[in-house]
């Protein structure tokens, strides 16, 4: 009698578990990733004097002295989501199914508004900060690599969110997003570190010492500062 009550309560709880077994689960997807990388053409400006760059530069070794030259490059990064989503019962299966990523940067060269923009200072300045330019596609080139290598890695968390109630597709699709993004930031912030360091290898003491070389009026057309 007691095995027959033990053998009753087994198939009950095999039966009981049976629909919980047959449901479909979420299908794993894997992410596609692309990058685009775009340095788009620099901005050129000559309507700011020695005084006001000056003002605006506050690191290199002319922190102390007149900047007659300065070369800003913002990186910034956004992406396009798509989704992949399925309907298994009264639930929704998410999925990130691909994200383009789209790094760029503007570079803005900026050169003291004291020098004509034929005269022998201005084109030596202009030399100087084009080196910064160079250096800026370089780290941007390195870093749109390592996005591209980083990402495939970090999105594959993202091959399935499990079933969700139709109401919560918003949530789960904006809190993919802010991990990417925070991951985003993480990139970023590297790449201006890694960008900063060798912009300072640019400007040395010698490189300074080598464009101001090059030219003789230097000191006549600082004088109206």
């Amino acid at each position: 009698m007691i095995v027959s009550v033990l053998r009753i309560a087994f198939f009950i709880v095999v039966f009981a578990a049976m629909p919980a077994m047959a449901q479909e689960p979420c299908p794993k997807v894997e992410p596609k990733v692309s990058v685009k990388s775009l340095t788009k053409e620099t901005k050129k400006y000559n309507n700011q004097s020695a005084f006001n760059l000056t003002m605006l530069h506050s690191q290199g070794p002319r922190a102390q002295g007149t900047t007659l030259g300065l070369h800003v490059s913002p990186f910034i990064m956004t992406a396009d989501y798509k989704y992949k989503t399925k309907e298994i019962g009264e639930k929704v299966c998410v999925s990130l199914d691909a994200i383009q990523v789209k790094f760029y940067s503007q570079p803005v060269l900026l050169v003291a508004s004291n020098f004509p923009e034929d005269s022998c200072e201005f084109k030596a300045i202009l030399e100087h900060e084009k080196g910064h330019d160079k250096i800026l596609r370089g780290v941007q080139r390195e870093y749109s690599d390592k996005t591209r290598s980083e990402m495939k890695g970090f999105v594959k968390k993202f091959r399935g969110a499990g079933a969700v109630s139709p109401e919560r597709v918003p949530e789960i699709k904006k809190r993919i997003e802010g991990q990417i993004e925070r991951k985003f930031e993480e990139i970023i912030g590297e790449a201006g570190r890694v960008l900063n360091s060798r912009q300072k290898g640019h400007d040395t003491r010698q490189e300074y010492k080598r464009v101001e070389a090059k030219c003789d009026g230097w000191e006549k057309t600082l004088k109206g500062e």
